[in-house]
């Protein structure tokens, strides 16, 4: 299944050369781009989202503000920065960031941050299922207490 990824950047060259490494990449599907946060966040709320490349440096919303909301959202993205403005690499981390790529992007980064992005997919997954028999697990167990108070 490929990863669902929107671009986030104000400047169109950008966009432009990202979509084209990330087009390059096994199993990655651009389903949407923004030119700041807030266009971001209504992609992402439209949209089954799985990683957003993010710039930092955008007009009316920012990347850090973004990822700030991004996280506030019942299922969120992952979300991964690509910006030039190095200095924010520990802001992007504690904010929780999948990973930091300072630009210009080479194909061979996009390609590891892409595969993490996968490995955190496919994790996250693992839990949900695991949850999923847990809980089914446990409800079988109380209908069948149930049905012997009867």
């Amino acid at each position: 299944m490929p990863v669902r990824i929107i671009i986030v950047d104000d400047d169109e060259r950008e966009r432009i050369v990202l979509r084209y490494i990330a087009e390059q990449i096994k199993d990655v599907s651009i389903v949407g781009e923004a030119v700041h946060g807030l266009e971001a966040l209504l992609l992402c709320q439209e949209k089954k989202v799985d990683l957003v490349l993010l710039d930092i440096a955008m007009p009316e919303m920012g990347g850090l503000e973004t990822a700030r909301k991004l996280m506030d959202m019942k299922e969120p993205p992952l979300f991964t920065f690509i910006t030039a403005r190095r200095e924010m690499a520990v802001d992007a981390y504690e904010l929780g960031a999948l990973d930091f790529i300072v630009k210009p992007v080479e194909q061979q980064r996009l390609e590891k941050t892409i595969e993490r992005a996968k490995q955190r997919i496919a994790h996250r997954a693992y839990i949900e299922e695991i949850v999923r028999e847990r809980l089914k697990e446990r409800i079988d167990f109380m209908l069948e207490r149930y049905k012997n108070y009867e």
